[in-house]
């Protein structure tokens, strides 16, 4: 791509490539569309059910496996 590309300069929400052999190509961006905000219920009832699925045998799985990682990992203090 750096071969091609000396340049892309952004301009409100148009953006133009300015290649190498001369040319440019400019193209036109639209922001990425926003979801709705979650209201407070939604809030609330998504954090009781994420700490819902944290049972007591996925915990200690979990900390199983990090047990393993961390066993694996050179740590540069020990």
């Amino acid at each position: 791509m750096d071969e091609k590309i000396e340049y892309a300069s952004i301009l409100g929400d148009s953006v133009t490539f300015h290649f190498r052999d001369g040319h440019k190509v400019s193209s036109v961006f639209h922001e990425k569309r926003k979801g709705t905000k979650w209201t407070e219920e939604r809030r609330v009832k998504q954090t009781q059910a994420i700490r819902d699925s944290w049972t007591e045998e996925r915990r200690a799985a979990a900390s199983a496996k990090m047990r393993e990682r961390r066993s694996k990992k050179k740590w540069p203090n020990q």
